[in-house]
């Protein structure tokens, strides 16, 4: 954790710890590997739409046994 001059631990304004040398990561637009895992993702969301629309279809044609 970052020290301040004193030698005590450093606080944010939410009252968490300040880790030292951690940098966010933001996606770059302009690469495209970034764009290719979004199509990824987007695509599995896809899928999982299709998926539940066709469950609810057949699940409503099937005819329960007695």
């Amino acid at each position: 954790y970052k020290l301040g001059e004193n030698g005590e631990q450093l606080y944010d304004s939410l009252g968490n710890k300040v880790i030292e040398n951690y940098h966010r990561f933001i996606p770059d637009l302009q690469d495209g590997s970034t764009w290719i895992a979004m199509g990824y993702i987007f695509f599995g969301i896809i899928i999982l739409i299709i998926l539940e629309w066709y469950g609810r279809n057949t699940k409503s044609k099937v005819k329960p046994k007695l």
